[in-house]
């Protein structure tokens, strides 16, 4: 090989080197890069009014001073949801409230990743649900909530489905099937769970999902404390 062959091959292998060091950085480079790892006590949070409803008719029996004490009626119920979308709430499902908190962390972690990059505002959430699954719930509430396209959650104690004044199965199906409404758990008799054994709260917890998943092929993915009253074992 002559000299000016191998000047030409020293060149070039140069040439090429230099290519390669453009293209591909040095490792320590290219780890900082794209392998950024956020720190694992990343925590959001959203606020999340929470409004619970149990009767939202017009009572019929003046004497019946428990139904009118837990009602409100459906016009002034109605008029609540047009207040909280005129003051710019977005309505949600309970079963959306995890979803909406890893969005919200994915989005923290990109933006630890991406020098601090401001994130966006988060929406204001409200819930909207409903507890023990009473009739005029399909026939008072559903026309509104679909009038105005709101979602909402209601919690049905399971073994009350037919009862006189809850829902009927057939109304229970039809609930199931739209998706502006979850159906969650209320247990299966609306039983105070801590005056209950362990085996007690299993039987009304696992018990009632069982059976509304059964009975009408949904996910129930949360559920109500009858009275709201709770223990750490019972939530464990």
């Amino acid at each position: 090989m002559n000299f000016i062959q191998k000047y030409f091959h020293l060149i070039l292998l140069f040439f090429v080197i230099g290519v390669f060091a453009v293209l591909y950085p040095s490792s320590k480079t290219f780890l900082n890069i794209d392998r950024c790892v956020p720190p694992k006590d990343i925590s959001v949070q959203i606020q999340l009014p929470i409004l619970m409803y149990h009767y939202v008719e017009y009572v019929k029996d003046d004497n019946d001073f428990i139904r009118k004490s837990l009602n409100i009626e459906p016009h002034v119920f109605e008029a609540q949801l047009v207040s909280l979308k005129e003051g710019g709430y977005t309505f949600i499902k309970m079963n959306e409230v995890p979803r909406i908190l890893a969005s919200l962390k994915t989005a923290k972690e990109n933006s630890y990743c991406n020098d601090e990059k401001p994130l966006p505002p988060t929406p204001k959430y409200v819930a909207i649900t409903f507890d023990d699954g009473y009739e005029d719930f399909y026939t008072d509430v559903l026309p509104i909530l679909k009038k105005h396209k709101v979602p909402a959650t209601n919690y049905i104690v399971a073994n009350f489905i037919g009862k006189p004044n809850y829902l009927t199965n057939a109304q229970m199906q039809e609930l199931a099937t739209n998706p502006l409404i979850e159906i969650g758990s209320h247990k299966l008799n609306h039983a105070t769970l801590t005056s209950l054994s362990s085996d007690g709260v299993k039987w009304e917890v696992i018990g009632a999902k069982d059976m509304l998943e059964k009975e009408y092929g949904v996910v129930v993915e949360s559920f109500a404390y009858p009275y709201g009253y709770h223990s750490t074992d019972i939530a464990q």
